[in-house]
C-alpha cells in the first residue's frame, strides 16, 4: 500500500492535478484516491475512467491496432465541481 501512496503524492504534485486515482482495470475498484476537491467523488469519477479507457481500447482494437501501452487520455471538464461532471 505505500508503494500506492507514493503514487499518488506524486501524481498529486503536477500541476494541476486536483485528483488522482490507481484504479484496477477489471473490476474498476480504486485501491488508492488522493485529491483536493471534497465535492468530487474519486471513486466515482476512477470508475468512469475506467469506462473511458476500456472504450478507447475497444475503439483500437476495432480498426485493428493493440497498442502495448496507452500513454495518456486527457479528460477536461468546463468546471471542477462535482455538479459539473455529473
Amino acid at each position: 500500500m505505500l508503494t500506492i501512496r507514493v503514487a499518488l503524492n506524486r501524481a498529486m504534485r503536477l500541476d494541476g492535478a486536483l485528483g488522482v486515482a490507481i484504479v484496477h482495470y477489471v473490476s474498476r475498484m480504486a485501491p488508492g484516491t488522493a485529491g483536493v476537491s471534497k465535492e468530487l467523488d474519486l471513486d466515482r469519477a476512477a470508475q468512469g475512467g475506467t469506462d473511458v479507457v476500456r472504450a478507447h481500447l475497444s475503439a483500437l482494437e476495432l480498426i485493428g491496432r493493440k497498442p502495448e501501452q496507452l500513454e495518456d487520455i486527457l479528460i477536461t471538464l468546463d468546471s471542477e465541481s462535482a455538479s459539473s461532471a455529473r
